[in-house]
């Protein structure tokens, strides 16, 4: 069977630049990400923000206008995202057809701004719509003050080796400058700390000597950046329940978050086997039974020590707040009894690998999250034995990190 995950060709350049890339020959387009092995994590302590604000500032300073920039791609049929930034990396992507002379234009747009450039032109423009985005997120001051409570006890107890925002706080996006915006990008933006994943109609050999042709390939070697991921002792919450009261009447009802760490060594198939039992689980308690959210939420993100879960009950009635902890707890108890939905469970994820209708630019928009925690693409038979292997006394082994007595939890009413 087709495992796409299993057919990449990697290569490094010179100056420590990463290659993956995928032929789909007669497919008629060409996906590109370019991975930027640098985040959230890496802002300065006292200008959290600044790998945001630079995703927002380098596209403007591209070797063309940024309408005629975005002109371009769409006139060519394709589209273009110019930044995401996460915890660990910062991403941008193009899509165009397999004109050999279309994707070279494409490629010479992005190394102008992602490599070299002088960021000089638009700071103040984005930095009014970074600050727009910010009231966007957080329209009522309590919403981030709210987040922030909860960021910062979590890192008094060794669980966040920072307390942060994903745009960071208001007076550090006021006072980014110039010089912190060019000695950060200068740092960070580097060939050696980047990937490029390419899938598509365009052979290797190809789009090897369109990106010598650029920025990108060229230059001196450097060391290449290098997130070490590995199991930190779990320490239990020096206080297990927090409330953040906001003014009166601002919220008629409550909501509950629990927070809490499985460790790494557990794996992703395991951590995605509990979520999917609790969710399940809870859905059918909260709503169905008890009628009292519209919907419950489960998160989850992959740290250098842990994997980090969030639940999430939004709209609670305030009568019924007393009863969440026991509640959940109960829930959590009960899945470590469901043998039956585990087994149907691994059935349904394994056939889910069978089923492939995946774009290129989908190939290359799973495999860019894949290395922005690895350096290394699973293919989908590790990813299958890995779900054959789950059993019922894996998720007893996390149902106990998840309980009351081990996790942290805040109530906002």
């Amino acid at each position: 069977m087709w495992d796409p995950y299993a057919c990449f060709q990697r290569h490094q350049f010179p100056n420590g630049l990463v290659l993956y890339h995928q032929e789909w020959k007669e497919r008629g387009c060409v996906a590109v990400s370019f991975l930027v092995h640098t985040g959230l994590s890496s802002d300065p302590e006292d200008k959290e923000g600044l790998a945001h604000f630079i995703e927002h500032v380098v596209s403007s300073n591209a070797r063309r206008p940024y309408v005629e920039l975005k002109r371009f791609f769409s006139e060519n049929g394709g589209s273009v995202n110019l930044g995401v930034t996460g915890l660990y990396a910062t991403h941008y992507s193009f899509l165009l057809p397999n004109q050999e002379e279309v994707v070279e234009e494409g490629f010479q747009d992005f190394s102008s701004f992602l490599i070299g450039a002088t960021l000089n032109k638009e700071i103040e423009a984005q930095r009014k719509i970074i600050i727009a985005e910010f009231f966007e997120k957080y329209p009522i001051k309590s919403m981030y003050e709210a987040l922030m409570s909860g960021r910062n006890t979590l890192f008094s107890y060794g669980w966040y080796t920072r307390a942060y925002s994903a745009l960071g706080n208001l007076d550090a996006i006021r006072s980014i400058t110039q010089e912190d915006i060019m000695s950060y990008y200068r740092k960070e933006y580097v060939p050696a700390n980047m990937t490029i994943i390419c899938v598509g109609d365009i052979d290797f050999a190809s789009i090897k000597r369109i990106i010598s042709c650029t920025s990108l390939g060229q230059g001196v070697a450097r060391t290449r950046k290098q997130i070490m991921f590995q199991d930190a002792a779990l320490q239990k919450p020096l206080t297990t329940k927090e409330t953040f009261l906001l003014p009166k009447d601002m919220m008629e009802r409550a909501n509950y978050r629990r927070v809490f760490l499985f460790p790494l060594s557990v794996g992703e198939e395991v951590v995605g086997a509990f979520d999917h039992l609790l969710y399940k689980q809870m859905f059918n308690y909260f709503r169905e039974e008890k009628g009292w959210v519209y919907d419950v939420r489960i998160s989850m993100s992959h740290s250098e020590q842990f994997y980090e879960c969030t639940i999430e009950l939004l709209g609670i009635p305030r009568e019924n707040l007393e009863l969440i902890d026991s509640c959940l707890d109960i829930c959590i108890s009960e899945i470590t009894k469901e043998t039956d939905k585990l087994e149907s469970y691994k059935k349904s994820a394994i056939a889910g690998t069978y089923v492939l209708d995946i774009t290129a630019r989908g190939l290359v928009k799973a495999t860019l999250n894949l290395l922005k925690i690895s350096d290394r693409i699973p293919n989908l038979i590790d990813r299958r034995r890995a779900i054959e292997q789950i059993t019922i006394s894996n998720i007893e082994r996390l149902s106990q990190y998840a309980l009351s007595e081990n996790s942290w939890s805040l109530t906002i009413k």
